[in-house]
């Protein structure tokens, strides 16, 4: 659901419930091979409202709850979370271009991604933490070019969004510079 509250403000929302079968579990005759015999089960929702605050700076905001479950598989994990899924996320980014003056075309703005603890396998023996990330950016628009400075994880913490297992612990990305030029034809 979308709903336009003014030429300013948007909102959107989404509830959810999913069933799937088919998943791949371990072969229980052979665990280096997987079938399709598993089932999970998603539901959740998810909240967003994008808008200007002023003319020149704009917000955009969500939050997404997820519960995810294991509801059938060949390696006994029933009934817990699926791995690598945060049961809460939040987004929150906001930006402020200059639109007349000395500074006209020159942006900034900056925001933060959050994820919340969750499993590395499917057995759900190994957390990860929650984490919280913070990003910018910097952009001077001319002409019909545009010139932007993104940076992510502004504050370089380490973070583990993801496994596959004890020995499979994914680092997340650390700080991360890039610049790039684009243009309108």
């Amino acid at each position: 659901m979308k709903h336009i509250v003014d030429d300013r403000l948007s909102l959107a929302g989404a509830l959810f419930h999913i069933n799937e079968s088919n998943v791949l579990t371990p072969d229980p005759t052979n665990p280096l091979f997987s079938v399709p015999a598993g089932q999970v089960r998603s539901r959740g929702g998810e909240v967003s409202a994008t808008g200007t605050i002023v003319p020149g700076w704009s917000v955009s905001a969500g939050y997404t709850y997820l519960d995810t479950t294991i509801a059938k598989d060949n390696a006994g994990n029933a009934g817990r979370r699926l791995p690598n899924v945060p049961r809460h996320g939040v987004r929150l980014f906001s930006i402020h271009e200059f639109e007349d003056g000395r500074l006209q075309g020159f942006g900034i703005g900056g925001g933060l991604r959050y994820a919340s603890g969750r499993y590395a396998d499917s057995p759900n023996t190994i957390p990860l933490p929650g984490y919280t990330v913070f990003d910018a950016v910097a952009y001077y628009k001319f002409n019909r070019h545009k010139l932007q400075l993104n940076v992510e994880n502004l504050t370089d913490k380490h973070y583990y969004p993801s496994g596959s297992g004890p020995s499979s612990i994914y680092y997340g990305q650390p700080f991360t510079a890039y610049l790039k030029l684009s243009s309108l034809f």
